[in-house]
């Protein structure tokens, strides 16, 4: 309050002089009004030229500062919030970016770098990407890859065995979760037909004794027909699921097995039968979109996706 004041009252008495000098001046002969007024006109302007050259000057001197420091004006304030948001973007940006174009286009240390990270992604993604890298021009992403393939393999082991060990007798979702790993893995396509094969009859064999300790539990036989359906075995996946339709009616499982073991053999009447009778026993809101979408497709109308 006090420099305020200080500040009102300069420019007040300044402004008094100036205004006392022009009346003076009109009272001089011509040569010394013209020495007043020039006078004057210096104390009139002089005070704004200095705080202009002072404003100058502190803006400099803050440049030169920072400059010094080796950080540019106005970035301190901002880099913590940008250096997120392009960390977040960079993130975002890597997983969008197609597997395809990281292996045909990128070096190689952003191909080395992208196997390095590929335990981390979901397994059914693993087998294309693999393929890609060691189809590689560069003989040691090729290798970065079939180290990363054997791993992985190993690595499906040691998860089948822990889920083994983590089993509860009489509790049906950690079976649930076991198949389901068998599957995923089956579906990459990533084991080798003969490891493929051994796996296959491990998950069947598996799945058979879950469907005898939970009998209740019809799932367990529709994993178990598609397993069969996966290794070929077309003819074992329907009589599956034709145990299913007896077994469990009002159950989709056994339907869904029978309308892809009809689409692929072209038994168009035995489809439209299979997919009558599951109208009649299937409550509409227990069948999964994906296979309601399936349905549309194959009736060519829009009951099934339009209906909940």
């Amino acid at each position: 309050m006090n420099s305020q004041l200080l500040i009102i009252s300069v420019i007040f008495l300044n402004t008094c002089i100036v205004l006392g000098g022009f009346k003076a001046a009109g009272k001089q002969n011509r040569a010394r009004s013209a020495h007043l007024l020039w006078i004057l006109w210096m104390a009139l302007f002089l005070p704004v030229i200095g705080s202009l050259f002072g404003a100058v000057v502190w803006y400099l001197s803050g440049r030169i500062d920072r400059l010094r420091d080796g950080v540019p004006a106005g970035y301190m304030e901002m880099t913590g919030r940008r250096q997120n948001k392009l960390e977040e973007t960079v993130q975002k940006d890597r997983e969008a970016v197609p597997t395809a174009s990281v292996f045909r286009h990128g070096d190689s240390r952003v191909q080395k770098e992208f196997l390095l990270n590929l335990h981390s992604m979901g397994i059914t993604r693993l087998k294309k990407s693999l393929d890609l890298a060691l189809s590689n021009d560069d003989s040691e992403t090729v290798h970065y890859a079939a180290t990363t393939s054997n791993l992985l393999q190993e690595k499906f082991r040691k998860d089948i065995e822990g889920f083994k060990q983590r089993l509860v007798p009489k509790h049906a979702e950690g079976y649930r979760v076991l198949a389901d790993h068998y599957i995923s893995y089956l579906k990459s396509g990533m084991a080798s037909s003969k490891w493929q094969e051994m796996t296959g009859e491990e998950c069947i064999h598996f799945l058979k004794e879950a469907s005898t300790e939970f009998p209740e539990h019809p799932d367990f036989l529709q994993k178990q027909a598609y397993v069969l359906e996966m290794l070929g075995r077309k003819e074992s996946a329907r009589e599956i699921s034709i145990s299913m339709l007896k077994k469990f009616p009002e159950h989709y499982g056994g339907y869904e097995g029978m309308v892809r073991y009809c689409y692929e053999e072209g038994k168009w009447e035995e489809l439209k039968s299979t997919i009558s009778a599951m109208k009649r026993s299937v409550q509409r809101d227990s069948i999964p979109n994906s296979f309601k979408m399936t349905l549309g497709v194959l009736e060519g109308t829009g009951e099934w996706t339009n209906s909940s």
